[in-house]
């Protein structure tokens, strides 16, 4: 009895005093070795569960440590703002995400046969160069100044000292669209009118086809860029 005893004490050390386990002899068919078989059984199971928690805890901060990483290597992401006239911020756009609609690209159409139309003798050189960042690239803006000097009225206006503008005859409108890569064609007629003191003209109608590109917002905070410039009279 005191070896079951001794045997018994060890359970409930290992088990706790509430260990419904106990030695069983020969008579009962169950053996000593039986219970410590069974009690390595249940440490084994114990180091299966903390191996198993281990691997997942190693797995979770690989994932972890990859989002991590990833993160920090991503590139920033660059802001573009717009101002109210009392100078605060009224609207921030990711310059990284095509965000134009169809109206922002006929309204940038229409802006920008204004602004490539109204020169003046006293800075039209000046003038001319500020519009580059308005073009995809030198090629486009060369092809630009091309057209304006075949245009033969840049030599009106600085021979007699004259300013000129545009005025639309019919509203900008979409001739193709590119959605995989986000380019128009736009068309539209104006009349561009010269004039300086007591001296004005009637104005010619002009047909003007621009191939537009949508570009990164931190080259034009418009998001969007002349490609190609195409200018015929239409009225000789």
């Amino acid at each position: 009895m005191s070896e079951e005893r001794d045997y018994n004490e060890e359970l409930e050390a290992i088990f706790g005093k509430s260990t419904d386990l106990r030695v069983a002899y020969k008579d009962s068919g169950m053996y000593p070795s039986q219970i410590i078989l069974d009690r390595n059984m249940f440490l084994r199971r114990i180091v299966k569960v903390c191996v198993a928690g281990i691997g997942l805890a190693l797995a979770c901060l690989m994932v972890l440590s990859f989002g991590l990483n990833k993160a920090a290597n991503k590139d920033p992401i660059s802001l573009a703002f717009l101002l109210s006239p009392e100078n605060s911020v009224v609207e921030l756009q990711q310059t990284s995400l095509p965000s134009i609609t169809e109206k922002d690209v006929l309204k940038f159409a229409s802006d920008k046969v204004k602004e490539f139309h109204k020169i003046s003798f006293t800075d039209y050189i000046e003038y001319i160069t500020s519009l580059e960042d308005e073009f995809t690239n030198q090629r486009a803006f060369d092809n630009y100044q091309l057209q304006m000097m075949n245009s033969k009225l840049i030599d009106q206006i600085t021979s007699r000292k004259l300013t000129s503008w545009s005025e639309p005859t019919s509203a900008p409108r979409i001739v193709d669209f590119d959605e995989d890569n986000y380019i128009w064609h736009i068309q539209m007629t104006f009349d561009w009118f010269m004039g300086g003191g007591n001296y004005s003209t009637n104005g010619r109608e002009y047909q003007i086809d621009l191939i537009i590109h949508s570009v990164s917002r931190d080259k034009n905070i418009r998001g969007l860029a002349v490609d190609s410039y195409f200018l015929k009279s239409v009225r000789g």
